[in-house]
């Protein structure tokens, strides 16, 4: 084997591996907006749950245990404006996505999307709802799915 042999496969399996790198980053940012979306109406139920109820009792005696409890409540809010935030940043980017399908009459394509996350409804169920064949309610929504990464996450989501 030449010199210019190795080299041309050295070359050759260095963008194969850049090739996989970026397409695992790539299936990463999916597989976020997947996972956010199949807990979708838990995050939206942490945030409007009106059963959270906090009892501070102020204790003169009890500084420190009084400074260790007000840090975790303090995360715990945190915690709770954080996912809040993010959620309407979410929502936003769904309805602009419904809008978008809509104009473009391809309606039933969110459909999917919005019946399989949101109403949590069986791939099957989606099939009779929108009379469609048995592979095209994934189809759609991975669509969905992709347009809704690249939305959330920007540039990274296209693997650039």
């Amino acid at each position: 084997m030449t010199d210019i042999e190795i080299k041309r496969l050295a070359k050759e399996a260095a963008l194969e591996a850049i090739r996989e790198i970026m397409y695992q980053k790539t299936d990463k940012r999916l597989h976020n907006t997947k996972l956010l979306m199949r807990n979708y109406n838990n995050l939206k139920e942490h945030i409007n749950s009106k059963n959270d109820k906090v009892e501070i009792i102020v204790n003169i005696d009890g500084e420190v245990e009084l400074h260790s409890d007000y840090i975790w409540l303090e995360s715990v809010a945190r915690s709770k404006t954080r996912t809040a935030k993010m959620m309407k940043y979410v929502d936003d980017k769904i309805k602009y996505l419904e809008n978008k399908y809509k104009e473009k009459k391809e309606y039933e394509k969110f459909r999917a999307f919005e019946l399989l996350y949101i109403e949590e409804m069986t791939n099957e169920e989606i099939q009779e709802e929108l009379n469609c064949s048995k592979n095209i309610p994934k189809k759609w929504t991975d669509i969905i799915i992709k347009e809704l990464s690249i939305l959330l996450w920007g540039i990274d989501a296209i693997g650039i």
